[in-house]
């Protein structure tokens, strides 16, 4: 099931286009994808383009959300106009939604991606999901492609899927996740992990290009959710890493 699931991912997820609309969100420019009437990846899934399922609210947050019209379901995914680089990437998700009421078949990607295949498309994830396991105990996980080499995956749980900042700083030499999120009792919890060159034998860290950090809602394998699902981020943030001096 996981060679699968990440094959979908990390195969097909190029496959689509970029529509006209273009929604402006944390002062970024983003395309909105479109598959055109056809099934693509990830899942592969029907994206749209339509303000139903990809728009930006009077307080500036992005929404996300797969709908069922027309006999389908649409999924939604935008890709940043800019390509970052170095640095860190920030996600702030903030709808109140816990772990177990989303729907075990919804993936939220939260990526950088190239259509150019060096460096297993420079791939980096943070993903959220339960990849069809409703009894699964991890609901997220980070990930820096090729998912077939061992230690390219660090899973986790956290207590919500919203109210959560997700990233990673991604260097030269290595790739630093951090997720937080309060929780209660427990207070502010957190999660990281490292991924450094040389840490495993296939730990070759990507080398920027003309990637783009992009973010998704669709279905695993496109089973059928129960009702629509919806996922609202607060922000994006990009900090670029400071110049190093000798």
């Amino acid at each position: 099931m996981q060679c699968v699931r990440f094959l979908l991912l990390s195969m097909i997820l190029a496959r689509g286009t970029l529509s006209a609309r273009v929604v402006t969100f944390s002062g970024y420019k983003w395309n909105v994808k479109d598959s055109v009437e056809e099934k693509w990846g990830p899942g592969p899934n029907y994206f749209s383009p339509d303000s139903r399922n990809v728009w930006v609210d009077e307080q500036g947050r992005l929404h996300l959300k797969i709908t069922f019209r027309e006999n389908r379901w649409y999924c939604a995914e935008v890709i940043s106009q800019r390509s970052f680089g170095f640095g860190s990437y920030r996600w702030r998700v903030s709808n109140l939604l816990p772990a177990g009421e989303l729907d075990a078949n919804v993936v939220l990607g939260l990526f950088t991606w190239s259509d150019r295949p060096e460096f297993a498309h420079r791939e980096i994830d943070v993903g959220v999901s339960r990849w069809g396991k409703k009894e699964l105990q991890s609901n997220s996980e980070y990930v820096v492609q090729p998912y077939v080499s061992s230690g390219h995956i660090k899973k986790f749980t956290t207590s919500s899927v919203a109210n959560v900042t997700h990233g990673f700083t991604w260097k030269e030499d290595g790739v630093e996740f951090l997720s937080e999120w309060e929780s209660s009792p427990s207070g502010a919890q957190s999660e990281t992990w490292s991924f450094v060159e040389g840490s495993v034998p296939t730990a070759i860290i990507p080398q920027p290009f003309d990637e783009n950090a992009r973010m998704n809602l669709w279905l695993f394998q496109s089973v059928e959710p129960l009702a629509d699902v919806e996922i609202v981020l607060e922000s994006f943030s990009f900090t670029p890493l400071s110049p190093s001096f000798p």
